[in-house]
């Protein structure tokens, strides 16, 4: 149980306040019939209230309760969980089952329930996706797997509680109860009913509203008709819709509107109908249509290529409003909530969260959400009797939209361990930590798994409460002026703090918001603040993409800061150094186009922005706006044909990272670009990236002769000449590149180097046997590289510790590192089996 505040506000009078963030019943769209709120531009301006003109609001007289969502729920989620509907959405309905299907099995993921999972640690993932990148397609759903997988925390706020059950009692009143539905989506059109009294939110103007009765009856008359689309189409709707469309002729009934407009609207929702019956629009589509198609859409551009594709096969469907809003939540008395349990064509807002349709303050302020967490007693009448108290409890209806319940999932998914030997306390830990909340539940007794929250008030009337009114408060409004919001706040702060002293405090404040930046200077400290003050005054802008060479280290190596400094001093051959020249200059240019088509799409807005004013001018000043033609003709030759044509000259650059990696993540988070590719040919991007690959390409060819190169003052081989400082019985075979190629049986021959005190690396070109038992002798023993110290040829069998020099470092086979750090070098046993038989080159 979970306690809530409630707030109450008692009106004995209707009464005008400040209204909602956003009113969207004032959007121009088409009815059916039509056109509402012609004279409207569809821009936010006329959408969004304005701020000291906004007392539109009329308060009923009555009592107002608005509780307030637990803190926990109204910031976003902090645990790492993905739903299986975004992977449907992402690959279509089969492929994205299957995908969730082969993410389970490799510990990938790990369901909470059927809707979501919890994303597990890197650590704990094999296999798939990664199984399986042979080609483009593969590597690209990989990594569209690994985006969703990756999502950043803080974008999506989770799920809070649907219904509130509300109870009045006492106060001389009748007991009562009655039950907030707050996801509850009115039907477009509710029985002629224009407005139920709830709030209004953004909803997808895709979607069919009805209002037209004549053009539904008559796609309810095609749709009788007996083709495959009708036939597949009826085969998606409820028993209840099939039998009101087949006894209904003429005009429709009001239920068979509302029946079919939630069943057409559902089918909207899901996979694309083009391949249900592709006769039915062969040869049919406009150019948006088709371009539409081929793009393979997903989310809002798959419900208008289904409205779209709805509208060539059934033409009447063209006749159907389509209103941009929808009414949200309702009240109900308990009993009749009861009894409307099996709703048929009910819909909800999924999910339900405190920002409802994006409004930060939508939980938090009454008029945005009076029918959603908010409730009404019109009974209420002066004067307010003592004893007169309310009850809020609210829930989740289905307990897979439960946060709470989500949350300790995920705990017992991702603990590292048997889950089953978490206890309560583990668990009550957990939830102080992401909840802020504190609980006592015993070890042993059986953990809540669901959340309910609750809250009462009770009244007790002060003698004035007949004079009290909202208009008669004598409270100033302060108003504080800054360059920044944190100057304004630190002013209005100091003002009140103490006015003999306002710029003391003022900056003093200021500071705890840039402590950060420097809490480890030491001089300077009064001008740094004040540096660091005026450049809060500004934006930061990208400064662009800088190429830069450096070595590449491998993730499991010891930190060591002698070694990391030589490697950040990188001497380029000069070829290279003009081709990573040539590389960021044409990155700048790229970078310069990209800057220039921002530009030109702000300007594209704002020509919009004017040509919709001009579109929908006020009524007394029509002739003072230009001719709506005239403007669109002007934005096309002025703005939208330049911005195509520098969209054409700057390309788009695709950089493809090596499909080799085995984590997808690390993968991409160290941008190990393999090639470029870019489109249109000639464009920017093409130059840019003709230069990343030139300079991959040289990169690889350098790291190869690097790879293959001997570092010493002479090339070593078994001939006589070299008696002095090369011993051993390897067999000379056929002639490598740089000398000749040695053989050995893998048991007793070795090489002995000696004299090599100036010589930092051996390269050989071996033959290893793969057939031939591998004994304990090693490769290579080189006394004289070990300062001071015997290099051990043979490993002691009598498990005396080998004995090697400190000059040694690691061994390489064809420039992979095989072997392993200082102590333990590799003897024949630990040479890879795949290098055995290998050609003598």
């Amino acid at each position: 149980m979970v306690p809530i505040h409630l707030d109450a506000l008692y009106l004995k009078r209707d009464t005008l306040v400040a209204e909602a963030m956003a009113d969207f019943t004032r959007l121009p769209y088409f009815d059916g019939q039509r056109d509402v709120n012609p004279d409207i531009a569809n821009i936010s301006e006329d959408i969004v209230i304005q701020p000291f003109q906004d007392k539109n609001f009329n308060l009923k007289a009555g009592l107002h309760l608005h509780w307030a969502l637990p803190d926990a729920l109204t910031k976003t989620i902090s645990i790492r969980i993905v739903e299986k509907q975004t992977f449907k959405k992402a690959f279509g309905d089969s492929d994205g089952d299957g995908i969730w299907a082969k993410l389970k099995d490799q510990k990938w993921i790990k369901e909470i329930d059927s809707s979501k999972a919890s994303v597990m640690p890197r650590g704990q993932r094999v296999g798939y996706p990664q199984d399986n990148l042979g080609s483009f397609e593969d590597r690209r759903e990989a990594e569209a797997i690994e985006a969703i997988l990756s999502q950043p925390l803080g974008s999506a706020f989770p799920s809070v509680p649907n219904r509130w059950l509300v109870e009045r009692s006492g106060g001389g009143l009748s007991d009562k109860k009655w039950v907030i539905e707050s996801d509850y989506l009115h039907p477009y059109r509710v029985k002629g009913v224009k407005d139920p009294g709830s709030v209004n939110i953004l909803y997808s103007a895709e979607l069919f509203s009805g209002g037209n009765a004549e053009q539904i009856g008559k796609l309810a008359d095609s749709l009788k008709n007996s083709t495959p689309l009708s036939r597949w189409i009826k085969g998606q709707f409820l028993q209840q819709t099939k039998d009101l469309l087949n006894s209904t002729s003429g005009t429709p009934s009001t239920d068979l509107q509302v029946a079919l407009m939630w069943e057409l609207n559902k089918i909207m929702r899901g996979a694309s109908i083009y391949d249900k019956d592709k006769t039915s629009f062969s040869g049919k589509l406009s150019r948006e249509t088709q371009n539409l198609l081929d793009a393979h859409p997903q989310g809002e551009d798959l419900v208008r290529l289904n409205r779209l594709l709805l509208e060539v096969a059934y033409p009447e469907c063209k006749g159907i409003g389509h209103q941009p809003f929808r009414y949200l939540g309702r009240k109900m008395s308990f009993d009749d909530w009861k009894k409307q349990q099996a709703e048929s064509y009910k819909e909800c807002l999924d999910p339900l969260t405190a920002v409802g349709y994006g409004e930060p303050t939508f939980a938090a302020f009454y008029p945005n959400c009076h029918s959603v967490f908010g409730f009404y007693d019109e009974e209420i009448k002066a004067p307010l009797s003592s004893g007169l108290k309310y009850t809020v409890v609210g829930w989740y209806d289905g307990g897979d939209r439960d946060y709470f319940k989500t949350f300790l999932k995920h705990v017992q998914n991702v603990y590292q361990g048997d889950s089953s030997q978490l206890n309560n306390t583990d668990l009550l830990k957990a939830i102080k930590e992401e909840f802020k909340w504190t609980a006592q539940v015993p070890n042993g007794q059986e953990f809540p798994e669901e959340m309910l929250c609750y809250a009462r008030i009770s009244f007790a009337p002060a003698a004035n409460t007949e004079n009290s009114d909202l208009d008669s408060t004598t409270n100033k409004i302060a108003i504080a002026v800054g360059n920044t919001s944190t100057e304004a706040l630190s002013a209005y702060l100091a003002e009140k703090l103490d006015p003999d002293y306002k710029s003391t405090i003022e900056d003093q404040l200021e500071c705890l918001h840039l402590f950060a930046g420097l809490e480890h200077r030491k001089l300077d400290i009064g001008p740094k603040f004040e540096e660091a003050r005026h450049e809060k005054g500004f934006n930061a802008v990208n400064a662009g993409i800088l190429w830069t060479i450096r070595y590449e280290t491998k993730s499991d190596r010891k930190a060591d800061a002698a070694e990391s400094q030589a490697r950040e001093q990188v001497t380029l051959p000069e070829d290279i150094a003009d081709a990573l020249n040539t590389l960021n200059l044409k990155q700048q240019e790229y970078d310069r186009a990209l800057q220039e088509i921002e530009s030109w799409q702000e300007r594209i807005f704002a020509d919009w922005y004017k040509y919709m004013l001009c579109a929908y001018p006020p009524d007394d000043s029509r002739d003072d706006y230009p001719d709506i033609d005239e403007v669109k003709h002007y934005i096309k030759v002025k703005a939208i044909d330049p911005f195509n044509q520098k969209l054409t000259a700057t390309g788009e650059l695709k950089l493809l990272v090596d499909p080799t990696s085995q984590n997808l993540v690390m993968r991409r988070e160290n941008g190990k670009v393999v090639t470029a590719t870019a489109s249109p040919p000639n464009s920017l991007a093409s130059q840019l990236a003709a230069a990343i690959n030139n300079i991959m390409d040289k990169l690889h060819n350098y790291n190869q002769q690097l790879k293959n190169s001997i570092i010493a003052d002479r090339t070593l081989d078994n001939t006589s000449d070299n008696s002095d400082i090369l011993q051993g019985s390897p067999k000379e075979e056929s002639k490598g590149p740089l000398g000749k190629c040695l053989s050995f049986d893998g048991k007793d021959d070795y090489i002995q180097l000696s004299g090599l005190s100036d010589v930092k690396a051996v390269s050989m070109w071996v033959n290893i046997p793969s057939q031939q038992e591998r004994g304990d002798r090693y490769l290579l023993d080189a006394p004289s590289l070990s300062n001071g110290q015997v290099a051990a040829n043979i490993r002691d069998i009598d498990n005396q510790a080998s004995k090697v020099g400190d000059g040694w470092h690691v061994m390489y086979v064809d420039g992979e590192e095989v072997g392993k750090r200082v102590g333990d070098l590799p003897t024949w046993q630990d040479i890879p089996m795949r290098l055995t038989d290998a050609p003598c080159s």
